[in-house]
C-alpha cells in the first residue's frame, strides 16, 4: 500500500514518503522498534487500523529513483501504537488487491475509525463536497450528494452522447490535495447547511448512531 496513518481511529490517509512518515511520528518509538538487525518502522492500515510496517523508508540515494517506500500489513501487534484484528485484515481491500468491497456495508458502529469517518462526515460534509468538486469537476446535488453517503464509493461514466452505451474514456482517476480539509475550510467563507443537515439526517437514519456523536 501506498498511504498511512500514525493513529488508529482517524479518518485519514497520508501518502508514504520519508517526509510525511517523519513529520507525523518523527521516527520515535512507538512507531519505531529497534531489533538485533537494525530498526523496523511502523504505522497503522488507514483501512482497516491494523499495524503495518514501512519497507524502503530510508533506501541509498541511488536506489531512491527506481524504489519508492510502501507498507505491507504485520499480523502482529506493536505495542503502544495497535492491536493486530485478524478478522480486519482478512477484509482489508490492502490486504488483497483482488478483493471485493460490498458497497452497501457499513462499519459496525464501535469501530474507532468508523466512528471518526462518520464525525467527519457529519461535521464537515460541505466540505467534503467541495473538495471532490474542486478535485473531479463535477457538481454534486442534494440528490448525489445522498447517495455518496450511503454508498460511499461510486462508479462514473462518461458516453459523451455515444448511441452504443460504450465507455468514452479510462476509468476516472483523481489526484487528492492530503491536505484538503483545511484547504476547503480557507476556500469556504461561511458553511453550507442544507449538505450538513443531509449529512446528519442521513448518516443519523443510516447508521442508526446518535447525531451527537
Amino acid at each position: 500500500m501506498d498511504a498511512f496513518k500514525a493513529w488508529p481511529g482517524r479518518a485519514e490517509s497520508i501518502v508514504i514518503s520519508q517526509e510525511s512518515y517523519m513529520r507525523c511520528t518523527g521516527g520515535v518509538a512507538p512507531w519505531r522498534r529497534d531489533g538485533d538487525k537494525g530498526p523496523s518502522y511502523y504505522a497503522v492500515c488507514p483501512l482497516c487500523d491494523n499495524p503495518i510496517q514501512i519497507v524502503g523508508l530510508f533506501r541509498r540515494q541511488e536506489e531512491s529513483r527506481a524504489h519508492r517506500p510502501y507498507g505491507r500489513h504485520h499480523r502482529g501487534d506493536v505495542p503502544g501504537l495497535c492491536r493486530y484484528d485478524e478478522d480486519a485484515y482478512l477484509h482489508c481491500p490492502y490486504a488483497d488487491p483482488n478483493h471485493r468491497t460490498d458497497t452497501r456495508a457499513r462499519r459496525h458502529p464501535k469501530d474507532q475509525t468508523g466512528r471518526a469517518l462518520y464525525g467527519l462526515m457529519r461535521g464537515e460534509f460541505d466540505r467534503v463536497t467541495l473538495a471532490w468538486e474542486r478535485f473531479s469537476g463535477i457538481h454534486l446535488g442534494p440528490g448525489a450528494a445522498r447517495d455518496m453517503l450511503r454508498n460511499e464509493t461510486f462508479r462514473l461514466r462518461g458516453l459523451l452522447g455515444r448511441d452504443d452505451g460504450q465507455q468514452a474514456f479510462d476509468d476516472l482517476t483523481l489526484d487528492i490535495d492530503q491536505d484538503w480539509l483545511p484547504h476547503t475550510a480557507d476556500a469556504q467563507p461561511g458553511r453550507d447547511e442544507r449538505l450538513l443537515d443531509i449529512a446528519r439526517e442521513t448518516l443519523q437514519s443510516d447508521a442508526g448512531i446518535p447525531a451527537d456523536q
